[in-house]
């Protein structure tokens, strides 16, 4: 019987090779590895712990997550009040949202950027020219007279000049100052409002009054969103914006590093979610708002403005548009994307649906639990999911509670 070929075991020498012109050599074996690394056809994958660090070693990156997902979470509070207010007064689910808050981003940008002293000062009058007149035209049309309305647009032209002027002059060329960017802010709050209220007066109202359906207003708000996007793309490019501010500084407080700009974030979420409660309970405003969020119909037969009232809705959600979108280009070390719109829209509406679409305090308390859900996601599944996580917490909290966690209460 013919017997098999032996076959040598892992640890045997190799064999001794030929090489065509030179003697007889061996091989070198290669060097086993350490104990602990990776062997060299093993290598570990993408975002796995070093050697002899297990897993559970990363929670000490907990707390770091826990902050991170605070400050994601306090710009999509902002920004979902005002898109839960929109959907619980107009019934519109605006998907331009998103889009509207790189917008405002973009704006701030866009004033930052150094300009010619003549150019600048020509431009800030006439656009606060327009801009007073365009305003005027669309809050006041039917409530002030002629004369009432030159006497407005005297005293409201030269201020936006002077906020114009004050932003040439603060920066000088040095870059984005601190008060450099809170006054491009303000400009693009401004400049944001008035594109608000033009796409009211231009889309939403004549589709209001035709009494359009749902999906006619959701598909009308897509096409809008693909407007402003490609409209951003021809006047910035397909590249990274940034403001022309230094690297930030991240100090270390409580053994968790918190950047300048994401204090500045949590700061002014805090005083938006207090000026929003002021608001909505103590002013004459805010409770027509929250009668037009119970019963429209109801409200108008009251003797509540309707008109007037989505206007000032409209107002709420540009300024809070504007304030998200700066926050966000600054916490992401002052750069800004015209693609960033379409990434937030879908933790932007899962914060809304899951603190009560229609409310504005889920919005507050969706906001955060999205946040949270996305940056600490990155411990087990990676960072690449982190949107992912959102929705299945977003599923979770559905299956118990399906009206969200306020229940899509306004008050």
């Amino acid at each position: 019987m013919r017997r098999a070929p032996r076959s040598l075991p892992d640890t045997a020498a190799p064999r001794k090779r030929r090489v065509p012109g030179a003697r007889w050599i061996r091989p070198v074996a290669p060097a086993p590895p350490a104990a602990g690394a990776w062997p060299a056809s093993a290598a570990p994958p993408a975002g796995s712990p070093p050697a002899g660090v297990s897993r559970v070693a990363d929670l000490s990156l907990l707390p770091q997550l826990l902050v991170n997902g605070l400050v994601i979470g306090s710009i999509l509070a902002i920004a979902g009040i005002g898109l839960s207010l929109v959907y619980g007064i107009l019934k519109l689910a605006n998907f331009a949202h998103g889009d509207l808050v790189i917008l405002g981003a973009f704006l701030a940008f866009l004033f930052a950027v150094p300009l010619s002293g003549a150019l600048e000062a020509s431009g800030a009058a006439v656009g606060a020219s327009l801009l007073a007149f365009l305003l005027l035209d669309l809050l006041w049309l039917k409530r002030l007279g002629l004369g009432e309305r030159l006497v407005l647009l005297a005293l409201g032209a030269p201020l936006v000049a002077l906020g114009a002027f004050l932003v040439a002059g603060g920066r000088g060329g040095t870059g984005t100052t601190d008060l450099v960017l809170v006054q491009v802010t303000l400009l693009s709050a401004v400049f944001s409002v008035a594109a608000l209220l033009a796409m009211d007066r231009l889309m939403w109202r004549p589709l209001r009054r035709k009494q359009a359906t749902l999906l006619s207003l959701v598909i009308v708000s897509i096409g809008v969103s693909l407007v402003v996007r490609n409209g951003l793309q021809m006047a910035f490019g397909t590249g990274n914006r940034s403001f022309d501010r230094p690297t930030a500084v991240s100090p270390e407080v409580f053994g968790v590093l918190i950047s300048e700009a994401q204090q500045a974030a949590l700061v002014a979420t805090v005083v938006v979610f207090l000026a929003v409660h002021l608001f909505l309970s103590r002013t004459r405003t805010g409770k027509a708002m929250r009668a037009m969020a119970d019963n429209l119909e109801l409200a108008r037969i009251s003797g509540v403005d309707v008109n007037r009232e989505v206007m000032h809705v409209w107002v709420l959600c540009g300024l809070l548009t504007a304030l998200s979108g700066v926050l966000l280009a600054l916490i992401n070390n002052n750069v800004m994307h015209v693609n960033m719109g379409l990434a937030l829209l879908l933790p932007l509406f899962a914060s809304v649906i899951l603190g009560g679409i229609g409310s504005p305090y889920g919005a507050m308390a969706g906001g955060f639990v999205v946040g949270i859900a996305m940056k600490t996601a990155g411990l087990w599944i990676g960072t690449r999911y982190e949107v992912a996580a959102a929705l299945i917490v977003l599923i979770a909290v559905l299956l118990l509670r399906p009206q969200g966690i306020f229940g899509g209460r306004v008050a």
